[in-house]
């Protein structure tokens, strides 16, 4: 999968990049005015855009990404675990779920979980 993102557009021309998001980001979150794209390996890549454009390319239904607050989305292929506190990711993170996002979350999981076993 591979996702194009636009950093800005500046007298008619468009600057952007491609990103090959084949299980590399384990997850992502918004801080500034930035998305911080969390890498497999430890990396950190600040991208600028909004919230609601990055989410919208990567969390579509059936796909790994689902976002868990309004500023953090993980990748359930890096999601060792669930519970109350939110996803244990394997890179060591835990990612709070906010309870507005709680359900809808743990029924993607669910999905996820059922689909990888359904593919063994």
């Amino acid at each position: 999968l591979k996702v194009e993102i636009h950093i800005y557009t500046l007298a008619g021309i468009t600057v952007s990049f491609g990103i090959i998001i084949d299980n590399v980001i384990v997850m992502a979150d918004h801080y500034r005015h930035q998305i911080q794209l969390h890498l497999k390996g430890g990396q950190i890549i600040s991208v600028r855009m909004t919230f609601r454009d990055f989410s919208e390319k990567l969390a579509v239904k059936g796909g790994p990404f689902v976002v868990c607050t309004q500023g953090s989305l993980v990748n359930l292929d890096h999601v060792e675990d669930m519970d109350s506190s939110g996803f244990h990711m394997d890179n060591g993170e835990v990612v709070p779920i906010s309870r507005a996002m709680r359900r809808q979350t743990k029924e993607a999981f669910a999905e996820w979980l059922t689909m990888k076993l359904t593919e063994m």
